[in-house]
């Protein structure tokens, strides 16, 4: 089933850079490695999950 929190995006902008990848000048961003995008937490970046995930992701 569609994980309800991303809505089967698998990822979010990662919010320490703002999904920039770099923060202060040309610092590499460590929470997304540069990428600026961080998995869905609770569907781990798969963008579905099993029916008891999808109920708590409500």
């Amino acid at each position: 089933m569609k994980c309800k929190n991303c809505n089967g995006s698998k990822h979010f902008n990662c919010k320490d850079c703002c999904g920039e990848g770099y923060k202060l000048g040309n610092r590499v961003c460590i929470t997304c490695s540069g990428e600026g995008s961080t998995a869905c937490s609770v569907c781990e970046g798969q963008g579905k999950v099993g029916f008891i995930k999808w109920l708590k992701s409500s």
